[in-house]
Parts: C-alpha cells; sequence; structure tokens
C-alpha cells in the first residue's frame, strides 16, 4: 500500500516501498512501450526494407566522402585541382539527394514508434500521479530549494529531500529506456533533445509553474 497522504511523517520503510513501486510501473510502461513499437512498426516489412536500404546507402556514401578527403588532402600538398575529387563529391550529392525520400520515410516510421512510446509513458504517469500525488516516493540525497518545484511537486511542507512521483517517475523513464532499447538491440527513435515525451514533460511542469 503506498503512503497515505494524511499522514505526517512518512517512515523510510514506506518510502521506499512507494520507490520501489513507481520505479516497477517506469519499467513496465518502458517494457510496454517497446515491445507494442516493435510489434507494430520494427517488425514490419516497410520498416526492415527501409532501414536496410538507408543503412546500406549510408556506409556507400560514408565511404566515398573517406575517398574524397584522401584526395582533397594530397590534391593540396601538390597544389592542384583534383578533377576526380570534384567528379566523386557530385556523384555523392546524386547519391543523397536520391536517398531523401527514403530518410523521410524511414523518420515518420520513427517517429510512430515514438508516438506509440510517449502515449505509454503518458498514461503510467498519469496514472501514478492520481495515485501517488501528495505521497513521498523517494529521499533525495541533496537539499535545493531552488529545484523544489520540480522534485518536491505535490508535496506537502518544506523538506526539500522527499521527492514527488513526477520527478522520480522522470528519472526512471531517462535511465531505463536508452538502457532498455540497447538490451533489446532497437535503435532509439529519435533523439533525446527531440523526444516528444520529453518535452510533454518540460510543457507539464512550466503549467504547474504558472499554476502555483
Amino acid at each position: 500500500m503506498a503512503l497515505s497522504s494524511t499522514e505526517d511523517t512518512p517512515t523510510p520503510s514506506q518510502i521506499a516501498w512507494n520507490c520501489t513501486q513507481v520505479v516497477i510501473i517506469a519499467l513496465v510502461a518502458a517494457v510496454a512501450g517497446e515491445l507494442a513499437a516493435y510489434v507494430m512498426i520494427y517488425r514490419t516489412g516497410a520498416y526492415q526494407r527501409l532501414s536496410a536500404s538507408v543503412d546500406k546507402v549510408t556506409k556507400r556514401i560514408d565511404k566515398k566522402k573517406e575517398s574524397v578527403a584522401g584526395a582533397a588532402a594530397n590534391s593540396s600538398k601538390t597544389s592542384k585541382v583534383d578533377e576526380k575529387s570534384k567528379a566523386k563529391q557530385k556523384k555523392i550529392d546524386r547519391i543523397e539527394k536520391r536517398m531523401m525520400p527514403s530518410e523521410r520515410n524511414l523518420a515518420i516510421l520513427k517517429m510512430r514508434v515514438q508516438v506509440v512510446s510517449t502515449v505509454t509513458h503518458l498514461g503510467a504517469l498519469a496514472w501514478m500521479y492520481n495515485k501517488y500525488s501528495g505521497i513521498v516516493c523517494a529521499r533525495l540525497p541533496f537539499s535545493f530549494s531552488f529545484l523544489s518545484m520540480i522534485t518536491h511537486r505535490s508535496l506537502p511542507g518544506e523538506d526539500w529531500t522527499e521527492c514527488s512521483v513526477i520527478f522520480l517517475y522522470m528519472l526512471c523513464s531517462l535511465a531505463i529506456k536508452p538502457n532498455l532499447q540497447r538490451f533489446l538491440h532497437v535503435p532509439s527513435a529519435i533523439s533525446v533533445s527531440m523526444d516528444p515525451f520529453a518535452s510533454m514533460q518540460k510543457a507539464m511542469l512550466a503549467a504547474g509553474d504558472q499554476s502555483n
């Protein structure tokens, strides 16, 4: 059972149990999101064909760029213009231009993966916020009042070492998801800076700050 918000001081065992539940739920949500993405996206023929095609062309372009770079270095030493290198560079540009539609289609598929993951995480976060609002879920090793709007959100009192469910779940998600993807050998959909889930988390925190 989670600690009731009406109780004044949570015991260490109660905090540990609440923390354990949040970590388990975050892990289950991450696994569910990756499993759904695998079933709906990664194992489909369209994704596998596009991914293999883009990887093959990318390796081919990288090899040609290395060749052009080596030729350019040699030509700079002899002060001669290497026409062959220019022709190779033009060929690389044509290959990259032809590959753009495939890259765009692959990016769309990867965005669908991120949407599935975002919906899963937001569902889990909404459920846990309703369940653990006002309940201490962890004890932080630091105490900074200027971080309390994130770490201490929805918690009563002014003990800034007490951690709310939102901050703990965000930490768990950021730690679990990339490691789970490496363990399952699935590609990351997009970079962290473009992660819609991370963006939504920031938007939720900003909305909460405005309401306070």
